[in-house]
């Protein structure tokens, strides 16, 4: 039986295991999904045991993605580019890192979402990892402008700074309700935690609605609660929306096609994941 498992620290409230093994078992792959525990400090030697010939790889979690690609034998060239993994391959004992939380976000977007970006202009809420995947996504998918607010301004600048000029715009934070009125946002998405539960912010939306046209698509990464603050103010405001479940499942997906080179189960994989979450 093969192995393949996701490494974080702590790992315990991860669900990966729950809706990877739902799409090895609906598929009938001899192969068993596990969640690892692995502290910083034993991060090098774990991702060398992946060179196992009955080790298919990992994912990768909150605090080890940015470490974790300096231990691999090799990037791919968009996780190389984006500067951190959540996917480790073993290739015939060459470990290749892989960023799936950019196709995830895509992917989410026009299979659940049915929106394309091509062309639009976007805001992004947030400037961490998150978000950086998304702005990558989005440039790639062909969105025309994209402007990212934080509370910390310096950080949604470097990420801007990472494309031409004029193509990827930083503001403030308390800038965003102005910048919904002077420009035709066709998408928006939630970036931050606010909202998810059990959060500091568990009850708090991070955009008001006040400004926002009912044609503005809305998206939340935020996948638990089903429905967060932000997204219960889009519903009110007739919003289309989508919540963050489908990315999990998505970027998910990507990393069981790269270790089995199947198309995954999507159906399957979130019907698992969706149980796993709303039930608890």
């Amino acid at each position: 039986m093969k192995s393949v498992g996701i490494f974080g620290y702590p790992i315990s409230h991860s669900i990966s295991p729950i809706f990877q093994q739902a799409a090895f078992d609906y598929l009938g792959i001899d192969a068993i999904y596990e969640s690892w525990c692995v502290d910083p400090a034993s991060l090098g030697e774990r991702i060398g045991q992946l060179r196992d010939q009955n080790l298919l790889g990992c994912n990768v979690t909150i605090p080890h993605k940015v470490v974790a690609k300096e231990l691999v034998d090799r990037l791919d060239p968009l996780a190389e580019k984006i500067g951190s993994i959540n996917t480790i391959v073993n290739e015939n004992q060459e470990l290749v890192g892989y960023n799936t939380d950019i196709g995830g976000f895509i992917r989410s977007l026009l299979v659940y979402g049915k929106f394309n970006p091509d062309g639009k202009t976007v805001l992004v809420i947030g400037a961490g990892g998150a978000a950086r995947a998304a702005v990558y996504g989005l440039e790639s998918e062909g969105a025309s402008s994209i402007y990212i607010v934080n509370r910390t301004v310096a950080k949604a600048e470097a990420i801007a700074n990472e494309f031409p000029e004029g193509q990827v715009v930083a503001e403030s934070y308390d800038s965003m309700n102005s910048l919904i009125r002077s420009n035709n946002f066709s998408l928006i998405v939630n970036c931050s935690s606010m909202g998810m539960k059990d959060g500091t912010a568990e009850f708090l939306s991070p955009l008001d609605f006040k400004n926002v046209r009912e044609d503005v698509f809305i998206y939340d990464m935020v996948y638990t609660p089903e429905m967060t603050p932000f997204l219960r103010l889009a519903r009110e405001n007739k919003n289309h929306h989508l919540g963050g479940l489908s990315m999990l499942v998505m970027q998910g997906a990507e990393s069981f096609e790269l270790w089995t080179g199947r198309l995954a189960p999507l159906d399957v994989m979130f019907s698992a994941a969706a149980q796993a979450v709303y039930s608890r």
